[in-house]
């Protein structure tokens, strides 16, 4: 039994040593997105580790006119409000759309889908190609990066799902009315924290055109998704 016990001891000394002797093993490092290049998915994936509550609070900013500080306020701008939001914004307008539409019509009604096309087509494209529009406009003036356009862009497209939910509500004729309304606080929503991003007089200036351009195009782009839900 003496016997036994010293050679279970000794075993047990040996693997001691052996797991001294191991390599302590290192810790994961976290991405470096910083070499990342611009073609590979690794880079992207800094613009999609968002918290909600970050998401939750640009929306709010984005709804807000008096909020003018949008641009300022986000240290890192985040690509997946603008791609879920402009998703959200086509499904709800045309789900809300054809809802309306069959309280109308009733028996005569037929699902309109081609309305949900042309609604994520209008949205995708204000949301990611204005911004490289507006970017390529300023390109001698010091601006806000494409991705925090983008950001804000495609959050300033938040305020189409309350106004297609009231046009279940105020009829076709109060429809335009409030699609047009919608369309013009976003705008000027749009227009305002543009502007403020500029603190150069003269570069504010320059960006006074572009600035009001992309607000009354998100104001078509309200009246139009409302328009192609009905």
């Amino acid at each position: 039994m003496a016997d036994d016990e010293n050679d279970l001891v000794f075993k047990q000394l040996n693997q001691d040593n052996v797991n001294d002797q191991m390599d302590p093993v290192e810790p994961i490092k976290p991405s470096d997105f910083s070499n990342a290049s611009l073609f590979s998915l690794t880079y992207y994936k800094q613009f999609f580790n968002i918290e909600s509550s970050d998401v939750l609070s640009r929306i709010v900013s984005a709804m807000n006119p008096t909020d003018k500080k949008f641009l300022s306020n986000i240290n890192r701008p985040d690509l997946f409000g603008p791609i879920w939001i402009s998703f959200s914004c086509s499904f709800f307008s045309t789900l809300f759309g054809n809802i309306a539409s069959w309280s109308e019509k009733g028996k005569d009604w037929n699902f309109n889908f081609s309305s949900f096309l042309m609604s994520s087509m209008m949205c995708f494209a204000f949301a990611f190609i204005i911004p490289v529009a507006y970017k390529s406009w300023l390109s001698k003036v010091t601006s806000p990066g494409i991705i925090s356009l983008i950001c804000l862009y495609g959050y300033s497209l938040i305020l189409i799902v309350p106004v297609s939910f009231l046009s279940l509500f105020v009829g076709p004729k109060a429809d335009w009315m409030v699609s047009i309304t919608g369309g013009s606080i976003a705008g000027y929503s749009l227009f305002s924290k543009l502007s403020n991003w500029f603190l150069d007089p003269s570069e504010n200036k320059k960006a006074f055109i572009p600035n009001l351009v992309s607000g009354i195009v998100l104001g078509f782009v309200y009246f139009l998704v409302q328009v192609l839900a009905h």
